[in-house]
C-alpha cells in the first residue's frame, strides 16, 4: 500500500490506496511528517469581544504613504530649472548603484582571499613584497598577474560617493519617495506601539535630503523641538535647507526666512559630548557609506550612548544591508555591553576610558538594551542559521511623483530595519510576546498560512483556521500582512517525526486528532 498526506484544517488525512508500495512512497511519507507542525494556538485576550479586526491592534503596517503636500510641493519648485529628462538616467543609475551596494572588505578578508586564488596558481602566499621584487621568474610573474586579475573581477570595488549638486539632485528624485515611505513605517511602529512616547529631539545620521526629519514630523509634529541632522555633504545640507523652506507667503523675503520644520541644526559632525541625550536616534540608509568596519563600530557607539530612548537603524533589504543590521544588533547587545562593564572595571583601553574627559562617567546601567522591533527577542536571528540565504526584510508600499506633481502608480520597497530601546526587555508588556509575520501572508479557503518569529527566537510555520483557532484569530490572521504582529498569547511546540507517526499509527480514521 502506499501512503498519501493531505492537510484538512489543522489535521492531517491519510488516504490508503490498495496498490504496491516502493521506498519512494516511504520516503515521501517521512518526509511530509517531519514537516507537519501541530500548533495549540490561543488568541490573545486584547481581541475579545473586538469589533472589527481589520484594524487590530497587531496591525504595523502603513498601507502606501505619500510624500507630504508641502515637501512635494517644495520638490516639484526646485526641479522646476532643472534638467529633469537629463537627470533621469543618472537617477536611475543612483537608485541601481545604491541597491547593489555593500560593505567595505576589511583588510584581514582581502588577504585571505588573494591567498586562496594564490593557491589555486600553486603559489604559497602573496604578500606586497613578493609583488614589487624584481627577481620574481617570469612564471611567477604570470601567476601573480593572474591573482590579481581575479581579485579585480571578483571583489567589491566599494568607493565613497561625492554628493555634489548635481547626484544630490538625482539622489533625491529617485531615493526621497521610498526613503520616506520607509523612514515613516518604521516611526510609525513606535507611535503606535507606544502611544504615550512623545520625542522632543531627534538625532539623525546621515540625513541626507532631510526625510527623516519630515518622517518624524508627519507622525508627532510640534512635539520635536530639536532635530539635530549630521551630513558630510555641503549640497545635501542645502538641498534639505530648500526643501524646508516654507514658500507659501507671497514675500519672498519672509518666506526665505522661514522653515515649515522648526528647530532643524544641519551640521557635518556629531556631537562630541555624551552629555547630551536624543530621545529618537535615528541611522536610515548610512551605515554602508561608512568605509570600514570599524568606523561602522565606532558610530553605532557613538549613537547608542548618545540614545535615550530608541536607537532606529534602517538599511536596504538586501543581504548586504540585512548583514550590516545583524553586525550592529550583535555588537551593541553583546561586545558594547561587555566593552562598558571591563570599562566601569578599569580594564577597557581607547575610546571609553577617556569618557570623563567628554563630560560622563562609564555606566553600565547605560549599555543595556533589548530590542523593540522587529524581533520579540534578543537572541541570534534565526534566518542566520536557518541555511535559506534569504534576509529578514520587509516591504512597505509608497508612491512615486513626477514633474508635475502627480502621484504615479503604487510602488513597492524593500528594506531591513533595527529598533532598540534603552532598558531591559519588561516581560509584562501586552504585545511583547505576539511573534512577527515575516514572510506575505498565505490566504487559502478556510485556512491561513502565516510565517512566524516567536519570541522564542525561533521560525515557525503556523496554519490557522476558524474551526482549530476560533474566529477572533482566524478573522486577525486574513487581515494581517507581511510585518504585522499576529495576536497570539500562548503557542505550543510542534510535535517531532516521532510523535507525528505514532498518531498516524494509532489513528483509526482518515483524520490525525
Amino acid at each position: 500500500m502506499s501512503v498519501t498526506l493531505g492537510m484538512h484544517g489543522m489535521g492531517v488525512f491519510v488516504r490508503v490506496k490498495p496498490r504496491q508500495t516502493n521506498s519512494s512512497s516511504i520516503f515521501k511519507f517521512q518526509r511530509r511528517l517531519a514537516t507537519v507542525a501541530k500548533y495549540k494556538t490561543l488568541v490573545d485576550d486584547s481581541l475579545v469581544g473586538l469589533a472589527t479586526f481589520r484594524k487590530h491592534p497587531g496591525i504595523i503596517r502603513s498601507k502606501s504613504v505619500r510624500l507630504p503636500d508641502a515637501l512635494l510641493q517644495n520638490v516639484i519648485r526646485y526641479l522646476v530649472d532643472k534638467p529633469v529628462k537629463q537627470l533621469q538616467p543618472n537617477a536611475a543609475a543612483m537608485a541601481r548603484y545604491l541597491l547593489g551596494r555593500q560593505r567595505p572588505l576589511e583588510r584581514a578578508d582581502l588577504r585571505a582571499k588573494a591567498k586562496e586564488f594564490a593557491s589555486i596558481q600553486g603559489v604559497n602566499d602573496i604578500d606586497d613584497e613578493m609583488i614589487r621584487s624584481p627577481d620574481l621568474s617570469k612564471e611567477n610573474k604570470k601567476k601573480i598577474a593572474s591573482v590579481m586579475s581575479k581579485l579585480k573581477r571578483h571583489i567589491y570595488h566599494w568607493h565613497p560617493i561625492t554628493y555634489n549638486e548635481t547626484t544630490s539632485c538625482a539622489y533625491m528624485m529617485s531615493r526621497i519617495a521610498p526613503n520616506y515611505a520607509v523612514t515613516y513605517r518604521v516611526l510609525n511602529e513606535i507611535r503606535k506601539r507606544m502611544a504615550d512616547f512623545t520625542p522632543e529631539n531627534l538625532l539623525d545620521f546621515g540625513s541626507g535630503v532631510g526625510t527623516t526629519a519630515w518622517a518624524a514630523h508627519s507622525l508627532w509634529g510640534d512635539s520635536l523641538s530639536e532635530f539635530f541632522c549630521v551630513d558630510t555633504s555641503r549640497s545635501m545640507h542645502e538641498l534639505s535647507d530648500t526643501l524646508m523652506r516654507d514658500n507659501s507667503t507671497e514675500e519672498e523675503e519672509e518666506a526665505g526666512n522661514k522653515t515649515i520644520i522648526k528647530g532643524i541644526y544641519l551640521r557635518h559632525f556629531l556631537p562630541v559630548s555624551l552629555q547630551k541625550k536624543y530621545d529618537l536616534t535615528v541611522s536610515s540608509f548610512s551605515l554602508l557609506e561608512l568605509p570600514s568596519k570599524a568606523d561602522r563600530l565606532n558610530t553605532l557607539r557613538t549613537l547608542w550612548h548618545k540614545t535615550g530612548q530608541y536607537l532606529v537603524l534602517i538599511e536596504c533589504g538586501t543581504n548586504e544591508g540585512y548583514q550590516t543590521i545583524m553586525e550592529a544588533r550583535d555588537f551593541i547587545l553583546n561586545d558594547l555591553k561587555e566593552e562598558v562593564e571591563r570599562n566601569s572595571q578599569g580594564q577597557a583601553v581607547g575610546r571609553l576610558r577617556n569618557r570623563e574627559e567628554l563630560g560622563e562617567e562609564a555606566d553600565p546601567v547605560d549599555a543595556v538594551g533589548h530590542v523593540f522591533a522587529p524581533c520579540q527577542h534578543d537572541l541570534a536571528c534565526p534566518r542566520v542559521t536557518d541555511g535559506s540565504g534569504t534576509p529578514c526584510n520587509f516591504e512597505q508600499d509608497f508612491h512615486h511623483f513626477n514633474k508635475k506633481g502627480l502621484v504615479s502608480e503604487l510602488t513597492s520597497e524593500r528594506f531591513c530595519y533595527l529598533v532598540l530601546k534603552k532598558g531591559p526587555r519588561v516581560p509584562g508588556d501586552n504585545d511583547n510576546h505576539w511573534p512577527r509575520i515575516v514572510r506575505p501572508v498565505l490566504a487559502r479557503s478556510r485556512h491561513v498560512i502565516c510565517r512566524l518569529c516567536c519570541a522564542n527566537g525561533q521560525l515557525q510555520e503556523t496554519v490557522i483556521t476558524k474551526t482549530k483557532h476560533g474566529r477572533e484569530l482566524y478573522r486577525c490572521a486574513r487581515y494581517s500582512k507581511w510585518g504585522d504582529l499576529l495576536p497570539i498569547s500562548k503557542q505550543s511546540e510542534p510535535k517531532s517525526l516521532e510523535a507525528a507517526r505514532e498518531d498516524h499509527d494509532n489513528s483509526q480514521t482518515d483524520e490525525c486528532p
